[in-house]
Parts: C-alpha cells; sequence; structure tokens
C-alpha cells in the first residue's frame, strides 16, 4: 500500500470540531485518516474519509493503524467533554482523557510520530482572578476534565524532553457555529453546551434555563469567549505548519479575544431568529467560573487569527444548520 506523506490521524475525527478539521484538512491536500469509536461521534460527519473505529484503550489496533498509514502528524481530539459530568464520573474519565491520551503518545512517539496537535482547554485556567488570560495566567484547574488536559500537556512536555516527540497543545475557549456550507455540524442536536441548548428551547418552545444570574458580571450572568469552529479547525492546520518549522512542546490560546455574557447571547439569537427566548434563571453549577475570555492577539510565532468568529456568524451559521436538520431534532 502507498501512503501519502500528507497523511494525518485524526482521533475523533467523527466528533464537532475534528470533522470540521478533516474537511480543512482535505482542502490543503492532506488526507485525514479518522479514529473514533463513536460514542459521542458520527459516522456520516466523516464519511467522506477513511474511517477505523476503535478505542484509545485498544494499543493493538492503535498501534496497527500508525504503522501502516504513518502519518506525518496525529490531531488529537478524543475526549469526554462535559464539566458537570466529569465530577460526577472522575474515573471514567481520568481513563478515557488521560490514560488513553498516553497509551496515543507514547505508541506514536515511539513508532516515529513527530508531530502532535493536542486540544487542550480554556478550562485549564479555573476561576482566574484576572481576565483576559494569557499564556502567562496561573492554571488552575476547577474540574475533572481540565485537570485533564493540564496533565496531558505537561505529559507532552516530558514526552519532548525524553524523545523527539514535539507538539501544540491549543487551549480552546467555546467552539460554537457550523460549516458555512452546511455539510457539517454539530451533531448532537440535544447537547448540554450553552448555544445548542438555546436553539433546543426556540425550536421545542421551550424554557431555557440559565444556571446563576448574581455573578460579579455586567449583567449577573457568565461571560465566555466563543469562538467558530471553522476557525479552530483552521488553526490545527496552523499548529501542523508551526511544528514543520520548531521543535518543542508548546501551547497557544485560541479564542476570539471577546467575551459575551448569556443574557447578551440571548439577544442575538432574538434578532437573528426574530423570536423570543424565554429564559429562567436557576441556581448555579458547579465547576462553572464567571468569566473567561483571553486576549486578542497575544501569539506572535502562531501564523493564526479567527476569521468568523464574530457572535453574528456563529449563532448565524448555528442556527442554519439546526433549521436543515430540524427532522432530526428529537
Amino acid at each position: 500500500m502507498k501512503i501519502s506523506k500528507k497523511t494525518i490521524l485524526v482521533t475523533g475525527g467523527a466528533g464537532f470540531i475534528g470533522s470540521h478539521t478533516c474537511k480543512i484538512l482535505k482542502k490543503n491536500g492532506y488526507i485525514p485518516i479518522v479514529f473514533d469509536n463513536l460514542s459521542t461521534g458520527y459516522k456520516k460527519s466523516v464519511e467522506k474519509f477513511k474511517l477505523i473505529k476503535g478505542d484509545l484503550s485498544n494499543k493493538r489496533l492503535l498501534k496497527k493503524t500508525i504503522s501502516i498509514y504513518k502519518p506525518e502528524a496525529i490531531f488529537h481530539f478524543a475526549a469526554l467533554t462535559s464539566l458537570p459530568d466529569s465530577l460526577k464520573y472522575p474515573k471514567k474519565y481520568f481513563k478515557n482523557n488521560v490514560v488513553n491520551s498516553k497509551n496515543l503518545i507514547d505508541i506514536a512517539s515511539s513508532l516515529g510520530v513527530n508531530k502532535f496537535v493536542f486540544s487542550s482547554s480554556c478550562a485549564v485556567y479555573g476561576n482566574s482572578p484576572k481576565n483576559p488570560v494569557c499564556l502567562t495566567s496561573k492554571t488552575k484547574p476547577s474540574n475533572n476534565y481540565a485537570k485533564g488536559k493540564l496533565i496531558i500537556e505537561k505529559y507532552l512536555k516530558k514526552n519532548n524532553i525524553k524523545k523527539t516527540l514535539s507538539s501544540v497543545s491549543l487551549r480552546y475557549f467555546n467552539a460554537s457555529g457550523a460549516d458555512p456550507e452546511l455539510e457539517i455540524g454539530d451533531m448532537n442536536f440535544n447537547s448540554k453546551k450553552l448555544i445548542p441548548r438555546i436553539m433546543y428551547s426556540i425550536i421545542k418552545k421551550k424554557k431555557f434555563f440559565i444556571n446563576g444570574s448574581n455573578y460579579r458580571t455586567k449583567d449577573g450572568t457568565c461571560i465566555r469567549d466563543f469562538i467558530h469552529v471553522c476557525d479552530l479547525a483552521s488553526a490545527h492546520l496552523s499548529a501542523l505548519n508551526y511544528l514543520k518549522k520548531n521543535k518543542g512542546a508548546f501551547k497557544f490560546n485560541l479564542g476570539s479575544g471577546k467575551g459575551h455574557s448569556i443574557l447578551e447571547i440571548i439577544r442575538v439569537f432574538e434578532k437573528i431568529t426574530n423570536l423570543e427566548v424565554k429564559y429562567i434563571f436557576k441556581k448555579r453549577r458547579n465547576g462553572d467560573v464567571p468569566e473567561l475570555y483571553t486576549k486578542k492577539k497575544e501569539i506572535k510565532n502562531f501564523v493564526w487569527s479567527p476569521k468568523r468568529s464574530k457572535l453574528f456568524y456563529i449563532i448565524n451559521d448555528s442556527w442554519l444548520w439546526y433549521k436543515k436538520n430540524l427532522k432530526k431534532i428529537k
């Protein structure tokens, strides 16, 4: 079998961000090989790509896959991502997000892969006393999901010191939006994330619950930095290009550089859809922080900037995707 030098192994590639990244990889001449157990990913999202159904705990399958396809790099998206669930099921999250990630890193390194792009999270900063956060801000994870991300960042740094695997850890802020061409999008129509929950409440004409109204923010609701999924996808390509020129273990924040409150997001929704969002305040959730957003421009050597991460584009693309798939929404 003739293997292209531009093959990229994409773990969790059938998920929301992974599938958009596969699309941009293909547009740029790369061949994505998707490795996904489909526990939260969707086969339909990657029907144009080679899919290997498997779990990262299966070391034998991982070794076989990497040995056959000899990827130039690995993009690692596979993870459980619910902050509240990470507090309920700490052992499950540790095994899936930490142990399995270490399996992947060790096997990749042993088989000669020297470029690794890791999906980390802004949640590693926890309840930062100062916003916007930057790379020099103190990390203090407030939930098991974020703790796992930080453990893997440190493991990648340790691996780079001992071996030859160079890496970029991308600390995402809140991934949202959808492919503007509406070929793919978030297939989890019952997602617990903010923007999908608002859309679900509008479509089903149900009340939307806001967790907390008394945070020390401009309107009492949480403030977050939202980034368009297509911008995240392009950032992975930039990270790969960065690793072609630089060796080491690097980390970067990926956000729009602006924080938006929940009530502000609701107002934009109402403007775009011309529909009312009926909301009710509930008590705060464990693990939520009042505000978290990053600086707009803090990276000099990482050639990337968000192009579609204005709130209007994020919400409009999400809404168009949901409307297109109304029949699939239960």
